[in-house]
């Protein structure tokens, strides 16, 4: 009877202690726990549809007290096909036995247990997409909902899995310092903290946002963090002869790192890095790829002062333009 009393009062907006109306998360956390999450997924398709979706493989969430509360596989359900896992078996380590780990279940119903027993806050890093993926489409469409909940969506009584639950979503104050634009979770986290921590899986990704929750917590819970970020943009140009463009790119220009941005056009090839020693990294293969090849119509040259601004690396066969860096 306590735990139902307790619950219709929880469900009552007048008592309901995040009162902004804009959506926002309001500074008033006292007694309430929180727990961050984060999740991988996989592009999967049913066996008896065409539409794809994403679906959790893995899932960690993180207390306050920064303990690992869970960290699991989450196995696949037998009726869908994978059609795209290269991002967590490259950048989240995962062997591709997408069968095996906890039922789904089980996360939600420890989500569920979070968000309902103790009126607990769920933290996250674009967390509506965390949300779906766990099942949660509703939760999901009202989060990222910035017409009817401004200015980013929804963000207390989401109904999730029977019950509702709060969120804070840490990219609403977390913005970069320029354009007040949303930034990845480890740039925000080495800006921050001026140090980095390499995240490989789930429970790496929930540690770092729990981090930067707390951080936030311990400023006072400001509307805005401003994250101090620069663009190192790289482009490609004047291919010669033009139909040797696409040879040029793959043996030369391609680019190994994830997380860098790439923008293919028809006489420009675009390579947007987050830091310029990934750009000098990027340089040095390129250098080394044409002094290992035999094909002497590309030549590697020193960087030379450009009249845009920036510098120019004629290669022959195409030039190479370091743009200035970019504030954002």
């Amino acid at each position: 009877m306590e735990a139902a009393s307790f619950k219709e009062r929880r469900l009552t907006p007048k008592n309901e202690a995040w009162e902004r109306p804009d959506g926002a998360t309001n500074r008033n956390q006292a007694g309430r726990p929180a727990y961050a999450i984060d999740c991988e997924m996989v592009v999967v398709k049913a066996k008896r549809g065409e539409a794809t979706t994403q679906s959790v493989v893995s899932v960690g969430v993180v207390d306050e007290q920064m303990e690992q509360i869970l960290y699991a596989r989450v196995k696949l359900s037998a009726d869908c096909d994978v059609l795209d896992d290269s991002f967590v078996r490259v950048q989240g380590g995962l062997k591709p036995d997408w069968r095996k780990g906890i039922e789904l279940s089980v996360a939600q119903n420890l989500l569920s247990e979070f968000s309902t027993s103790a009126n607990g806050i769920i933290v996250g890093w674009e967390v509506q997409s965390d949300l779906r993926a766990l099942g949660g489409v509703a939760a999901s469409e009202q989060a990222k909902d910035d017409v009817r909940f401004p200015p980013y969506g929804k963000r207390t009584q989401l109904p999730l899995f029977g019950n509702y639950c709060n969120i804070c979503e840490l990219t609403d104050y977390y913005r970069t310092a320029k354009t007040n634009s949303k930034c990845q979770l480890s740039e925000a986290y080495n800006f921050t903290f001026a140090r980095d921590l390499s995240a490989h899986n789930a429970g790496d990704d929930a540690r770092m946002t729990m981090e930067l929750y707390k951080h936030w917590c311990n400023l006072k819970c400001p509307d805005r963090i401003s994250i101090h970020l620069k663009f190192y943009n790289i482009t490609i140009r004047n291919f010669k002869p033009a139909q040797n463009r696409a040879h040029y790119l793959w043996t030369f220009l391609r680019v190994n790192r994830a997380g860098v941005k790439e923008k293919d056009e028809k006489d420009l090839y675009k390579v947007r890095f987050r830091r310029e020693e990934h750009r000098q990294e990027y340089l040095g293969n390129v250098a080394a790829r044409i002094q290992r090849h035999t094909d002497r119509t590309v030549k590697w040259q020193n960087p030379q002062p450009c009249r845009l601004g920036g510098q120019e690396i004629d290669c022959g066969a195409f030039v190479i333009y370091l743009e200035p860096a970019v504030d954002r």
